[in-house]
């Protein structure tokens, strides 16, 4: 897969970062891709502004399509094709460049053999927990519009372990992503990238999910956060990449 060279940027120094990717089924609905980069800081707060050497985030990608944007955080992965898929991560610099390493590019890929179709996530009525705690969980979420393309989700829980994908970590639980009332993914992280939004008025919201993919709930209600989100360039998308 050749490289324009003005899309890339070298490694400075001799030790490059090496790349762990893992893809692993996750439930009935999709799976879990588990990444990390030695010698390399994971940023989501700088994405879209200036290169600065050393720090960065990812790039996904399903069969050489780019479909998403990694901030170091655990990804859910959907909508696998059946038979093989190559799943690709490579390490960008705060502004979209490629970091390469002797000219090669610094990247991980992995394949997997999906056998069966996985149900859509969007298309389940979950059911409902009540939380259970003495101590009630909270949630706040924040959308920015990212500089290059897209928004930024940044998420910050209290009382609410998530999943870690380790030996240590006790508690499976994540965060549900719906926007304009339809499940559109889980999140295993405080940072996530929304390619594009379907509309010009949007719902963004958050909730709190058990292990079980029900929906944490407070006296009958979600225990959730959501932001009003204005996509005011909506008239102007000629594309559907779901992530950058």
């Amino acid at each position: 897969m050749g490289h324009e060279h003005s899309k890339n940027v070298e490694w400075e120094g001799d030790d490059q970062p090496s790349l762990y990717l893992s893809v692993q089924p996750y439930d009935s609905y999709g799976w879990v891709v588990i990444y990390n980069a030695n010698n390399f800081t994971f940023n989501a707060e700088n994405a879209s502004s200036q290169h600065i050497q050393g720090e960065g985030h990812g790039h996904l990608y399903v069969n050489d399509v780019k479909i998403a944007r990694l901030y170091g955080e655990p990804y859910y992965l959907r909508d696998l094709n059946m038979g093989a898929n190559t799943i690709r991560i490579t390490l960008n610099t705060n502004n979209h460049l490629s970091y390469v390493f002797n000219g090669a590019a610094i990247e991980k890929n992995v394949e997997i053999v999906v056998e069966k179709n996985v149900e859509n996530i969007s298309k389940i009525n979950l059911t409902e927990k009540e939380w259970s705690k003495e101590i009630l969980p909270k949630v706040k979420i924040e959308v920015v519009e990212d500089k290059m393309k897209g928004w930024n989700l940044h998420i910050k829980a209290k009382n609410y372990a998530l999943n870690e994908f380790d030996s240590e970590s006790k508690s499976r639980g994540c965060f549900l992503l719906s926007i304009n009332n339809e499940n559109i993914t889980k999140i295993f992280g405080n940072n996530y990238h929304i390619g594009m939004l379907p509309k010009e008025h949007n719902i963004v919201k958050v909730l709190l999910m058990a292990d079980n993919s029900s929906v944490y709930t407070y006296k009958d209600a979600a225990i959730m956060d959501f932001q009003l989100v204005m996509d005011h360039g909506q008239h102007n998308h000629d594309d559907h990449d779901h992530g950058s």
